[in-house]
């Protein structure tokens, strides 16, 4: 599984009322896979917010801010990007 960590969050800009983070791609992020409520694999965004971790088929919550289930299949390449959110 191949991912993006983006955030989103932060104090708004007071004269535009936009958010300070806003979707930008994150570096050291930690993202983690869970099988159930075990951790099976962790692995940290790199300088360009990208991840990646082997897994076998099967279905897993990844957890990064939230926990989406993801489904890997035999065969395929499963790319998840992570919306992070920050106060």
């Amino acid at each position: 599984m191949v991912g993006q960590v983006h955030i989103y969050g932060g104090p708004a800009n007071p004269k535009t009322g936009r958010m300070a983070l806003n979707g930008q791609a994150e570096a050291d992020w930690q993202v983690i896979v869970l099988s159930g409520t075990t951790a099976i694999a962790k692995t940290t965004s790199n300088s360009r917010g990208y991840y990646s971790v082997w897994l076998l088929p099967g279905a897993y919550h990844l957890w990064c801010s939230g926990a989406p289930v993801v489904v890997i299949l035999p065969g395929q390449q499963t790319r998840v990007d992570c919306r992070a959110d920050v106060p």
